[in-house]
């Protein structure tokens, strides 16, 4: 039954490609070169992308913008799911000027503690077109020198936070000095199986489980002495780079005596 409703999406979606225009004009956040890799139609018909997209590609679970989680969107959302629009289309439309979170990965706050971006403006669309290629971090455990410093010769020049998620963690890139990708991987069987983002992971669900991000935090020793054990809270990992080690709260208990010293040029590279 499934498929069948599937194929009628599909047949009207070619109709409507062929014989109406687009239903809104092409966003910014939408990536073209990044959509027509996934199809071999857009290349071979010189198809436009975009309409591409809202009238086929969705359906065929295509992906617009590789910095914005579709899955997640609509499992965050009940209303945007149970109304049927598609999640990237509610996005762009509506759901970045109601603030809505468009992955894990990318803090609409954070980011703007960093660039003068407007409250009617989408946080996510400055990172794209200005906010990468100045440097900003979307998100507290994303150091975007640290990164940088490790794709130096392979880095994707458009998004550096791009690039993590097609590439850069796959290949072992770290994202913070203090989340390592193969330290992750080697103690979680089920992420490494599951072939899944070790960060995204890791603020989604690693945290709460006290899953250690790097051999030098200890994440249950720390909730449980300095947040009082507290899961609702975010990641402990972020609390303490990002304030947490400024007011003298240790990463383990075996922390020496240097440790802050050591946290200071670490954070600082």
């Amino acid at each position: 039954m499934h498929f069948h409703i599937r194929l009628w999406k599909l047949a009207e979606g070619w109709a409507r490609l062929l014989l109406k225009p687009q239903i809104i004009d092409q966003p910014a956040l939408f990536d073209a070169r990044h959509y027509l890799r996934q199809s071999a139609a857009c290349r071979l018909f010189r198809i436009d992308p975009w309409r591409h997209y809202l009238n086929v590609g969705r359906h065929l679970l295509l992906v617009p913008c590789p910095l914005f989680d579709a899955d997640r969107y609509l499992k965050l959302y009940d209303d945007v799911r149970e109304s049927g629009i598609d999640a990237f289309v509610h996005y762009v439309t509506s759901g970045a000027l109601e603030g809505r979170s468009p992955n894990i990965l990318f803090d609409p706050v954070w980011y703007r503690l960093q660039r003068p971006v407007p409250a009617n403006a989408d946080a996510l669309e400055d990172y794209v077109l200005k906010g990468s290629a100045a440097g900003a971090s979307p998100h507290p455990l994303f150091h975007t020198r640290f990164y940088r410093a490790q794709r130096e010769t392979e880095i994707n020049s458009e998004n550096d936070l791009k690039d993590y998620l097609l590439h850069g963690w796959r290949n072992g890139a770290d994202p913070h000095p203090f989340f390592s990708v193969g330290y992750y991987l080697a103690l979680n069987a089920d992420v490494r199986d599951a072939e899944r983002d070790p960060l995204a992971h890791f603020i989604e669900v690693g945290d709460r489980e006290d899953r250690r991000p790097h051999p030098d935090f200890d994440t249950a020793y720390y909730r449980n002495r300095y947040l009082h054990a507290q899961l609702e809270s975010a990641p402990a990992l972020q609390d303490f780079v990002t304030l947490g080690w400024i007011l003298g709260r240790r990463p383990s208990e075996r922390a020496d005596d240097k440790w802050q010293v050591a946290v200071f040029q670490k954070l600082r590279s």
